[in-house]
């Protein structure tokens, strides 16, 4: 019989030093973490603004920005649109009273994410990012292009971010990251 447990979409990553000597990057995935996709329906974001506050006890993110309240965090992905994160694994749930004012979807097993911090972080991320990292301040979030993958990637602090990809291009985007990172060294844990 087959098998159909879940399986982290990094798995296949082995743990430990790869490239060259040095370590300029460091990855690491970030699993069994719920994700919730939530877009406000027409003509409802203010009243989607005040659920979500009642609810949960922040604000929605302007544009390009991300909030994080606890375990919480919520991601601006686009006009009317965010992303929820937290390791309650209820998440989905949680949200349901927003159904009359946004469109809910779980995301958890679609999206593969995984975090990047290091000296050498703007020399690695520049090749495949189509945004402008000197002007992506901490706080940050953005709906982007990473080497032909698309992505939502935030800045949590000054060499720390984190990425969230479609789960079935984690293997694509794994190559590039260790193809960029390669050249000062990537520690994966």
């Amino acid at each position: 019989m087959v098998d159909l447990s879940s399986v982290c979409p990094f798995a296949f990553v082995p743990h430990g030093h790869h490239g060259a000597a040095g370590t300029g990057l460091h990855a690491s995935e970030i699993s069994s973490i719920s994700l919730v996709s939530i877009t406000a329906r027409h003509m409802e974001a203010a009243a989607l603004a005040e659920a979500f506050e009642n609810l949960c006890g922040m604000t929605l993110p302007s544009p390009n920005r991300f909030t994080t309240l606890g375990a919480l965090t919520l991601i601006s992905a686009g006009p009317g649109q965010w992303m929820a994160l937290s390791p309650a694994q209820n998440l989905y749930e949680t949200l349901q009273p927003l159904q009359s004012h946004a469109a809910l979807t779980d995301q958890s097993h679609g999206r593969a994410i995984i975090r990047v911090s290091g000296s050498k972080w703007h020399e690695v991320l520049r090749k495949g990012v189509t945004l402008n990292l000197h002007e992506f301040a901490v706080g940050q979030a953005a709906a982007t292009v990473i080497s032909h993958i698309g992505a939502l990637i935030w800045r949590v602090d000054e060499a720390q971010f984190i990425i969230a990809v479609p789960r079935s291009l984690a293997g694509s985007f794994w190559h590039w990251l260790e193809t960029s990172a390669a050249e000062f060294g990537l520690e994966v844990s």
